[in-house]
């Protein structure tokens, strides 16, 4: 009798890619903007910050650390999964004790979080494996009412597949759904042409695939 062997997921690639690619990623984003308007108007608007416990998923070498700072006034939690970049970031002067090497998938997450930031890491998930596995480990870190924000390439629900990486470009109704499955309420969502990913896909392609991307406040429902 046959055995069909398991079929990889072209997802499989994206941790290893990150793993090396993300000292070289952050130098190449070194000038590009924060989403500072989303920061402020939404993420921590009307945010108790003096006791708040920030999450920075994906920090790399610390742009988002430095940019959530000046929102909160004191520096949050960033995580990432290449020991590179984190060493970036403490040669940017993020204190070390505020900087966790750790996977996010795989690794216990810190729990009773205000707010979680994971920038446009969801885009590089599996839609069919680890979509809402780690949208519902992101609810249970937060506090009830906690904040999550995050961005996502504009799609029709569409993978693009490329030698390095893939990553997952989804719809509204996309957005919409799966934060009711993993017990979100949305709170914000909008679409914005996004500098970020014109000027990288410039500078790799010499064109602009990402030109418009999601930004999206959801709040852990009680």
């Amino acid at each position: 009798m046959k055995t069909t062997k398991p079929t990889e997921s072209p997802f499989s690639k994206n941790d290893s890619h990150w793993q090396d690619y993300a000292p070289i990623f952050e130098t190449q984003k070194a000038q590009d903007p924060q989403p500072n308007w989303f920061f402020q108007e939404h993420l921590f608007a009307d945010l108790s910050v003096d006791q708040s416990k920030v999450l920075d998923i994906g920090c790399g070498s610390g742009r988002g650390i430095w940019a959530i700072q000046k929102q909160i006034g004191h520096f949050p939690i960033g995580l990432d999964i290449s020991k590179q970049a984190l060493a970036q970031a403490e040669e940017n002067k993020i204190p070390a004790e505020n900087l966790i090497l750790s996977n996010y998938k795989t690794d216990p997450l810190p729990s009773e979080c205000d707010v979680i930031w994971i920038s446009d890491l969801l885009l590089y998930l599996d839609p069919e494996t680890e979509l809402l596995p780690t949208m519902k480990k992101l609810n249970q870190a937060l506090k009830d009412g906690g904040r999550l924000g995050f961005r996502w390439s504009v799609g029709q629900d569409e993978l693009l597949i490329r030698k390095q990486s893939v990553k997952f470009l989804v719809s509204e109704k996309f957005i919409r759904n799966l934060l009711k499955e993993s017990r979100f309420h949305l709170q914000f969502l909008e679409q914005r042409k996004d500098p970020i990913y014109v000027a990288n896909d410039v500078r790799r392609e010499g064109r602009g695939v990402f030109t418009d991307c999601w930004y999206v406040l959801a709040t852990k429902k009680n």
